[in-house]
């Protein structure tokens, strides 16, 4: 895709500064995934060292492997959020533009800037639950314009299935694991705000996270990939 060029600029680099082998690549690019994995989960969490072993146990990194562009996108958003903390936007948009380059769907980072920056449970949280309700009702329409702005473009191969649920969706036992933390903040909230300075970015990122996965759940498995 001639606008994802970036990403092929780096595999120049790589290959021709560094070396040609599929080895030397593979480290390389699984350094750069992990690194943001680890960089997010020592900065954000309690008990990284869990973190990284839930991370490692459940396949994650495995299978970021299927998707090389898209994981160096989000392990370098993972590291990118201390400019949303420190409301950085310029910094920030910057930044995003950089990662269109290697993964079009990065586009999709420009809006978490505003929506991490909400507050817990306040108006935006519901107002995402809202959205989520709604394109789970209307999915028909919302997957008729989804497929026509894939149109023209690499991935409009996804569109069949966006539109016509042919290649099925994510196991619905995904969609339970990543609402409970969900449902146990909405019952813990008010502790939850006093001690978590970053409660309102892991709330709304993690229902954002959900929505997809609701999606992907009951229409098809493409929303997981976000």
């Amino acid at each position: 895709d001639r606008s994802e060029k970036g990403f092929y600029f780096l595999n120049y680099i790589i290959k021709k500064y560094i070396g040609d082998s599929s080895h030397i690549y593979l480290f390389i690019t699984s350094f750069v995934i992990i690194l943001g994995v680890i960089v997010f989960f020592y900065k954000y969490t309690e008990a990284a060292g869990m973190c990284l072993l839930i991370y490692i146990l459940s396949g994650s990194y495995v299978s970021g492997m299927n998707g090389i562009r898209q994981s160096i996108v989000a392990a370098t958003f993972a590291i990118s959020v201390i400019f949303i903390r420190e409301k950085k936007i310029i910094y920030y948009m910057l930044l995003c533009l950089i990662l269109y380059t290697i993964h079009n769907s990065a586009i999709i980072l420009i809006p978490m800037y505003w929506i991490l920056n909400m507050k817990a449970w306040k108006k935006g949280s519901y107002i995402l639950v809202g959205i989520t309700g709604i394109l789970y009702v209307v999915y028909p329409v919302f997957a008729s314009i989804l497929v026509n702005l894939l149109q023209g473009s690499t991935y409009e191969v996804y569109g069949n299935g966006i539109q016509n649920f042919t290649n099925g969706g994510a196991n619905i036992i995904r969609l339970l694991v990543l609402g409970l933390p969900i449902v146990l903040s909405f019952m813990f909230r008010k502790k939850i705000e006093k001690e978590c300075q970053y409660f309102g970015m892991l709330l709304n990122g993690a229902l954002m996270n959900f929505m997809f996965m609701l999606l992907a759940t009951i229409r098809s498995w493409i929303f997981a990939r976000f």
